[in-house]
């Protein structure tokens, strides 16, 4: 790969992926958080976070790719560690964190409308 090339395609995909980390955590989730109710803003993160952190994987591979191919750092120095332990803590949360965390949050949320329901039909029980 040109070196002109790899360098591009290096920059943009840290970008992409500096970005897309500072805005959903400082910008969307921010002001979801604070002008949603919560079951609301449970759901919306539901649907963003696969493809949050899918983008984000997909960017740190090819911000380490391009750093290997353009040959611009040794493989095991410094910076490829970094992104490379950064690539695998991004797929266990992608792959295995994130999926049983928002099945949690579902099943805590039928919990809780039934406990409301309950106190709402029979307020002398609780």
């Amino acid at each position: 790969m040109p070196a002109k090339v790899a360098a591009f395609v290096h920059v943009s995909a840290f970008g992409i992926w500096l970005g897309t980390m500072i805005w959903n955590t400082f910008f969307v989730g921010l002001t979801m958080f604070k002008n949603m109710p919560r079951q609301t803003f449970g759901r919306v993160q539901a649907k963003l976070f696969p493809a949050y952190f899918g983008l984000t994987t997909g960017a740190n591979v090819i911000v380490l790719g391009s750093l290997l191919l353009a040959g611009a750092v040794p493989t095991l120095s410094q910076p490829t560690v970094v992104l490379g332990v950064a690539l695998v803590f991004s797929l266990v949360n992608w792959l295995a964190i994130e999926p049983i965390a928002t099945k949690l949050m579902f099943q805590r949320y039928v919990s809780i409308s039934f406990i409301t329901h309950l106190q709402i039909q029979y307020p002398f029980l609780l």
